[in-house]
């Protein structure tokens, strides 16, 4: 009777075991189904399209320094003996810059004074050279024209005796046709017995008519011979008169101006601006100050080096606006352009200004200056600073986050969530979407595709997702 009770309560507390094992059992699965499922199961992130303007955010370090430099020059060949300051360095007008070598200096002011009286001697010699020429030219065409004078003279005598020489060959043969001798049978038939008699009678002596025709044959060639004579003297007088008029020519040429001289005047002009340079560099005793209150931007010289004809230091000049320069690296397109604003962050004057406009980009080797003009702004030095650029985009009706943004060989394409629904219940389901790409940044994309602001697309996922597969939105 004891053990009744006993019994009882033990089979009471059997019954109450047999639940619990099964509620820790059925606990325990759920768990390990729960842990399946989020192996197998990818887990995603999802976000929504929206409507908005791409941003390119640009951060260009720089600084601002004057708009427009100045060139510090020094003579040439000239050592150095101390520089004074280097780039970057703040100097006021007055400020010294660099010295010169004295010694170095008097002996440039000696060598040049020396140049020049070499180039006064040489200046010397060309000009006794040419008043020499000049002289000699004056006298060659003198005496071309006393030669000329001469051969006309002389020619003409020649041509006036020739003739006179065939006048008179001319008159005398004239004369001998006058003294023709008269043949008597013609004029008196009638005497002819007693001419007859008479030149059978002298028929021994010769026949006056041969006689004078022999002479007049004489006389003729001697006149054509004096005629010929005439003719050549004439030609003669022409052939002299030209070469002496040519002569005359030959030496009333103009002689070639040698420029020499002249050339060594510019010469002489040049060193004597250098030597003036010098004694006032002498003056100065040796030292190089600042005429303007600014930047040292370039310093080319150091100690002991010779100056050369190149600008020895650019000067940022205070007195003019200043600009802010910048260098960024050329890495493809990049979302500024001449005209893009942004905001300009100063270092040491801890200020910003706002609205500032870029002026210039130009490309040096693999980067790119960029240049903005602070005409407009009051800045009162040259100082470190930081240009901020973000241009947009036209606004888009439908931009992703990039990482959502998937691409394949037949094109881009986003995964949109789909809902289904099972035995299980409603499930998420992965769909691909096919889109086109219009512009993206670098954290955005805008698209056009089946989407709207109502869908949800995956952002990331834990695992690869395939089209149709079942996934687990995580809980933010």
């Amino acid at each position: 009777m004891k053990l009744k009770p006993y019994i009882s309560k033990l089979i009471y507390f059997q019954k109450y075991r047999i639940l619990l094992i099964f509620l820790v059992g059925t606990a325990v699965l759920t768990v390990v189904s729960r842990a399946a499922d989020s192996f197998m199961v990818p887990q995603v992130s999802i976000a929504s399209p929206e409507e908005m303007k791409l941003k390119y955010p640009l951060e260009i370090e720089g600084r601002i320094v004057p708009k427009r430099s100045r060139a510090v020059y020094c003579q040439e060949n000239l050592r150095i003996a101390h520089v004074n300051v280097q780039t970057d360095d703040i100097v006021k007008k007055g400020d010294l810059l660099f010295s010169i070598d004295s010694e170095h200096l008097q002996a440039a002011i000696q060598q040049t004074a020396q140049e020049m009286q070499k180039i006064d001697l040489q200046i010397k010699d060309l000009e006794q050279s040419w008043h020499s020429q000049s002289r000699q030219h004056t006298l060659a065409q003198n005496r071309a024209k006393e030669d000329y004078a001469d051969i006309s003279n002389a020619s003409e005598a020649s041509v006036t005796a020739a003739y006179q020489e065939w006048e008179q060959a001319k008159n005398e043969l004239a004369l001998h046709d006058s003294r023709k001798p008269i043949r008597l049978e013609t004029e008196h038939p009638q005497n002819e017995p007693a001419l007859r008699d008479i030149s059978n009678s002298d028929a021994s002596q010769e026949d006056p008519m041969d006689a004078w025709a022999q002479k007049r044959a004489e006389l003729e060639q001697l006149c054509q011979e004096k005629e010929k004579q005439y003719q050549d003297a004439l030609a003669a007088k022409h052939n002299d008169l030209k070469t002496a008029a040519r002569q005359i020519e030959d030496a009333s040429q103009p002689l070639a101006k040698d420029h020499s001289a002249a050339l060594l005047q510019i010469e002489k002009a040049d060193l004597a601006r250098t030597l003036e340079e010098l004694q006032k560099l002498s003056q100065a005793g040796g030292s190089i100050y600042s005429e303007y209150d600014g930047l040292i931007l370039e310093c080319s010289i150091s100690t002991g080096s010779l100056a050369s004809s190149e600008p020895v230091i650019i000067l940022g000049d205070f007195s003019q606006p200043f600009q802010f320069e910048g260098m960024v690296s050329d890495a493809g397109e990049l979302p500024i352009e001449t005209g893009t604003e942004g905001t300009l962050k100063m270092q040491k004057d801890a200020a910003m200004l706002e609205h500032v406009k870029i002026t210039s980009i130009s490309r040096e080797e693999e980067k790119l200056r960029i240049t903005a003009a602070l005409d407009s702004y009051e800045i009162s030095a040259a100082q470190e600073a930081v240009f901020d650029v973000a241009k947009e985009s036209r606004t888009y009706p439908c931009c992703i986050p990039l990482s959502s943004l998937y691409s394949r060989k037949s094109g881009d394409f986003v995964i949109k969530i789909q809902e289904t629904s099972t035995i299980l219940g409603r499930q998420a389901t992965a769909e691909y979407v096919p889109v086109t790409c219009l512009e993206k940044n670098g954290k955005y994309a805008a698209v056009e595709g089946n989407l709207s602001s109502q869908d949800f697309i995956i952002v990331d996922a834990s695992k690869t997702v395939k089209e149709g597969d079942h996934v687990r939105i995580a809980e933010e």
